[in-house]
C-alpha cells in the first residue's frame, strides 16, 4: 500500500469519534489495526449509533448485489437482483433512523467482492441499492504487515475514505 505512512494513527479510545463523525457527515471511515486490538467491539459498542455487520472475509459478490430472480411476464423473461441481507436489515432498523453499514475484515474479502466493498464506501451503493441517507460505511481491517491474510486497502479505497490506523492502547483494550 502506498503511502502507508501518511496515515494518521489513532487509539480505540479515539474509535468513537470517528464513527460518529462518519454517520453525522455520511462519509466512509476504515480503521485498519492488528487482529485482537478491538477494532469491531470498538465499533460495535457504541449504543447510539445503529449498525448492520457484514463479514467480508466470507462474502460474495451476490451477498452484497442480491440474488438473481428470474421473472416471467407474458412470454417473456428478465431478471431483477433481490434485495441483499444488508439492506433488509436496514430496512428492518429503518431509513430513517441514523446508522453505519460495518464491514468488518475488510482486507481479507475475497478478490472477486472487493468491487462490490469498493462500490458500497466509495459510492453508498451496491449495484443497483442504494445506502439510505444517515448511513455511513465503515471498514475495519487488518495491514498486510499484520500476517492475518490481509491484502493492502486498494489505492481508490485509500483515496475516497477515512482511513486510520489504530495503534494498540493497553488501557483502551482493557
Amino acid at each position: 500500500m502506498q503511502g502507508v505512512s501518511a496515515i494518521p494513527e489513532i487509539t480505540l479510545a479515539d474509535a468513537p469519534t470517528v464513527v460518529r463523525t462518519a454517520v453525522a457527515t455520511g462519509r466512509p471511515a476504515v480503521l485498519l489495526g492488528p487482529p485482537g486490538v478491538g477494532k469491531t467491539q470498538a465499533v460495535l459498542g457504541l449504543s447510539d449509533v445503529r449498525h448492520v455487520l457484514i463479514n467480508a472475509a466470507n462474502s460474495l459478490p451476490y451477498d452484497l448485489l442480491g440474488q438473481p430472480i428470474a421473472l416471467q411476464s407474458r412470454g417473456s423473461a428478465t431478471s431483477v437482483l433481490a434485495t441483499p441481507t444488508w439492506l433488509a436489515e436496514i430496512e428492518r432498523i429503518g431509513r430513517d433512523v441514523p446508522g453505519m453499514l460495518v464491514i468488518d475484515e475488510l482486507t481479507t474479502a475475497p478478490l472477486e467482492s472487493a468491487p462490490a466493498f469498493s462500490q458500497l464506501l466509495g459510492e453508498r451503493r451496491c449495484g443497483p441499492h442504494r445506502l439510505p441517507d444517515g448511513w455511513a460505511v465503515v471498514g475495519l481491517g487488518n495491514e498486510p504487515t499484520h500476517r492475518a491474510g490481509a491484502r493492502p486497502l486498494f489505492a481508490h479505497i485509500v483515496n475516497r475514505c477515512a482511513v486510520y490506523r489504530v495503534v494498540p492502547d493497553v488501557g483502551a483494550w482493557q
